[in-house]
């Protein structure tokens, strides 16, 4: 069954730039973050990483720990 006119991932990609723009936010700015989060881990400076993750928490986006990289979202 076909609920949508559009193609749901593009839906959903539409979806989160609105929100974005809604809380003032870009994926550049949160990218340029996880960039100086990952960098404070790569010195073993949890206190910086966990301070960046928090910043973004605030403004509504979930940050997950991944091996080798990070992964956002945006939390409804």
């Amino acid at each position: 069954l076909k609920f949508f006119k559009e193609d749901p991932n593009n839906y959903l990609s539409k979806l989160n730039e609105r929100i974005l723009k809604e809380r003032s936010l870009t994926e550049d700015f949160i990218n340029a973050r996880l960039k100086k989060l990952q960098s404070a881990k790569k010195i073993k400076d949890y206190k910086k990483a966990d301070k960046i993750k928090e910043e973004l928490k605030l403004k509504g986006i979930s940050v997950q720990d991944l091996p080798n990289s990070v992964k956002w979202k945006i939390i409804f």
